[in-house]
């Protein structure tokens, strides 16, 4: 549709749905990475905004002092437990400082999600929980400041690199010295994550040099919990129960508890079991599952450290610092339970 608007106006919301021809509803959310928009309408209606140098009214006075007060928060799904945590903790501690969070969720393809922080008009995004962001990162030059919290290690961008693999590597030994031959690995869609994700990665590793074959339980996390629990309870039914199940994320240790319980196994005395996310209900199931945790208020912290100083000094060479994740130990991987 053709722009008719007065040139002398700045855009606005009305403007752009006209052009893009939808409601204004759906340029806000597509603005905003909230609602249902389909990812072509989203895209497009990033673009019109684009060349349109469309500022969105409230933060317009802010921008001749050259801040909006606002912080984006970029984060994968929130259906995700750790990633609706970790939302929490970042918006805690930077709305401690005096700032607005927006928060942009990747439902899709985190490229439309990064045009849609870029439109946000914020001082700086903070981004955890999306896959495959650094490519898409990297392809943008315009956009804000930016802090990624992931378990890689870019060399273009400040970031914070959680390390998994040593706590991973302590659970699966502890594992492995109890005699269980049989290590299960219950992965949240495997074709999902790229091939050497670490907890992944280094799961093969150690079962590659114990001599002993992996076994994979690939549970898709687009069906309901009954569903997800049904798929690892048909495993054990097909397979007989492995002797330990170590889990890409407490979310699937809760469902592999619920599968071994429900297939009339012991933890840990038939099978041993450990997530990883170090989310606080874990503890009290009548067996205390075992995780392993990060520190994830001062992952926080730092990030919003690194945030401010990149805004302070747009020139520092880039920010990285390494946190280490620590296995916590409770019944589920208890030696002496399972002896």
């Amino acid at each position: 549709m053709s722009d008719n608007r007065d040139p002398q106006k700045p855009p606005t919301l009305e403007d752009i749905a006209r052009i893009a021809g939808v409601n204004r509803r759906t340029v806000r959310d597509a603005i905003q990475g909230t609602g249902r928009v389909a990812p072509a309408t989203r895209e497009n209606v990033i673009r019109i905004t684009q060349e349109l140098n469309y500022v969105p009214n409230p933060s317009a006075h802010t921008l001749a002092k050259g801040r909006t007060g606002r912080v984006v928060v970029l984060s994968g799904s929130l259906n995700d437990q750790y990633n609706a945590n970790a939302v929490h903790l970042l918006e805690s501690c930077v709305s401690k400082h005096g700032y607005e969070t927006m928060l942009v969720q990747s439902r899709i393809e985190s490229q439309h999600s990064i045009n849609a922080a870029r439109a946000s008009l914020s001082d700086g995004i903070i981004a955890i929980g999306i896959q495959q962001l650094n490519k898409d990162f990297r392809s943008f030059d315009t956009i804000p400041p930016r802090v990624l919290i992931d378990t890689s290690s870019p060399d273009f961008i400040d970031h914070i690199t959680l390390d998994f693999r040593p706590a991973v590597e302590e659970a699966l030994n502890l594992m492995l010295a109890t005699g269980r031959k049989r290590i299960a690995y219950v992965d949240n869609d495997w074709n999902a994550l790229p091939p050497l994700e670490v907890r992944r990665a280094t799961y093969l590793d150690l079962m590659a040099n114990a001599g002993h074959s992996p076994e994979i339980i690939d549970v898709r996390t687009d069906v309901p919990p009954q569903e997800r629990i049904q798929t690892i309870k048909k495993y054990i039914q097909d397979n007989g129960c492995p002797g330990a199940f170590f889990c890409q994320n407490d979310e699937a240790a809760i469902y592999t508890y619920h599968a071994i319980i429900g297939s009339g196994h012991r933890i840990p005395t038939d099978a041993m079991l450990v997530g990883c996310d170090g989310l606080p209900h874990l503890e009290y199931f009548d067996t205390p599952l075992s995780t392993i945790a990060l520190p994830m208020e001062e992952i926080c912290a730092i990030a919003f450290k690194f945030l401010q100083q990149r805004m302070t000094e747009p020139s520092l060479p880039i920010q990285q610092q390494t946190v280490k994740a620590r296995l916590v130990i409770r019944k589920s991987l208890s030696v002496e339970e399972s002896a």
